[in-house]
């Protein structure tokens, strides 16, 4: 996989559902953790 990813032909994304606290975390693309969705984001997802 690393090598596609190198390559440009492969991108991976991600998500954490925390249901208990009803959360929803992204992987943000350049710090590669995972981040709360917040504002216009969220809005655009419920």
């Amino acid at each position: 996989m690393k090598s596609r990813v190198d390559e440009g032909k492969l991108e991976l994304h991600g998500a954490f559902f925390g249901v208990a606290e009803g959360r929803l975390l992204v992987r943000g693309a350049k710090s590669g953790s995972f981040e709360p969705v917040e504002g216009s984001i969220r809005e655009n997802l419920c």
